[in-house]
């Protein structure tokens, strides 16, 4: 099997590459190999031993399509390819090598379209819809996503199935269990934790702002932010103006947030869009109320999926608030949640094999 990614840096789409990489590994295929378009990143040390990973290393568009190319020319196996930028490259090089078993992997809406020009977004849609016409099947992540495939007359919805993220690993329980030291955790606090990169989609602002209310409310309330990104000196400089700086704290990437989510009251989302919702099902994992914006995508299903949980209707600080407030006053104690189960890597990954067998 090739798994297709265009890098291993932190993030959703990437995370799932490695997932399916790895319970191929495990489950069905002798020989795994991961290919990243260009940089292989920090998820790269999170590949089983056993999976061969190459990085073509290319910058240049035209070069990258004749390496794809190549690679695929003489690399047998079926492909899935785990987002929209390599979608394209694989679909472009399948124009002329005709490969069955190629699936592509929608990872999110297509709601950022929207703030790009015409010229743009009609070069995205064009591409895309030629691409997507060179392979088996497209997974989309959620029912909102694959709405957009249809909206913009990407895909058939015949040739879209919808499938849920591979966000539970097979070693759930011991990375929920592993020990990590934070100075908040423990009862005296009601800690809240978000994590994403510190980039607009993820809306930080909200919940910053939440936070110079909630401890008004409650001093004991206590925000962990988990996540890198560009915008991270302006969120420091806002909790700073808000004088809130000894109730925040941030947290650089780190491999097992599930040890992180155990120890906290309830867990915040606040994009302005979501292909799926994986740290939401992580939250749900380790039995964590999750209160969060609707918004596009996979998330607010998972929300109100969930009994503990807490769906925010209106995009208002005040709102948020509230919603924050009532979901740590009503879950003094964790309840199974009924969510996560449904996406373990086992049961995503024979779903995604149907497709391809």
């Amino acid at each position: 099997m090739i798994i297709i990614t265009p890098n291993l840096q932190v993030g959703g789409a990437e995370k799932v590459a490695v997932s399916l990489a790895n319970e191929a590994r495990v489950t069905s295929f002798d020989s795994v190999l991961v290919l990243s378009l260009n940089g292989a990143g920090k998820l790269r040390r999170k590949l089983d031993v056993g999976i061969a990973f190459i990085d073509l290393e290319c910058n240049f568009k035209a070069i990258l399509l004749l390496k794809l190319f190549v690679f695929l020319l003489l690399n047998r196996g079926p492909v899935i390819s785990c987002q929209k930028a390599s979608n394209v490259y694989v679909g472009f090089c399948n124009f002329f090598l005709r490969r069955k078993r190629v699936v592509f992997r929608e990872a999110s809406t297509l709601t950022s379209m929207a703030a790009t020009s015409r010229f743009m977004r009609c070069l995205k849609v064009y591409s895309m819809r030629f691409a997507y016409r060179y392979c088996s099947w497209v997974i989309a992540n959620s029912e909102d996503t694959r709405e957009d495939l249809s909206l913009y007359s990407i895909v058939p919805s015949s040739k879209c199935k919808v499938i849920g993220n591979p966000v539970i690993p097979r070693k759930i329980n011991s990375l929920r269990n592993e020990q990590v030291g934070h100075k908040w955790f423990n009862r005296e606090f009601k800690v809240i934790l978000t994590v994403g990169r510190l980039e607009v989609v993820k809306d930080h602002d909200s919940i910053i702002c939440a936070m110079k209310y909630l401890v008004d409310i409650d001093a004991n309330y206590r925000l962990i932010i988990i996540g890198d990104g560009e915008l991270k000196d302006n969120l420091v400089r806002k909790i700073s103006d808000l004088g809130i700086t000894n109730y925040v704290d941030f947290i650089s990437f780190t491999e097992n947030v599930f040890a992180y989510m155990n120890n906290v009251d309830v867990y915040v989302s606040t994009s302005l869009w979501e292909g799926f919702g994986n740290t939401i099902v992580e939250a749900m994992a380790c039995d964590v109320p999750v209160v969060g914006f609707a918004c596009p995508g996979g998330s607010w299903k998972l929300i109100t999926e969930d009994p503990a949980s807490n769906l925010i209707l209106t995009r208002t600080v005040d709102d948020l608030v509230k919603g924050i407030n009532c979901t740590t006053k009503r879950s003094t104690q964790k309840v199974k949640s009924p969510v996560a189960e449904k996406y373990h890597i086992s049961k995503i990954f024979e779903k995604y094999i149907e497709l391809i067998v």
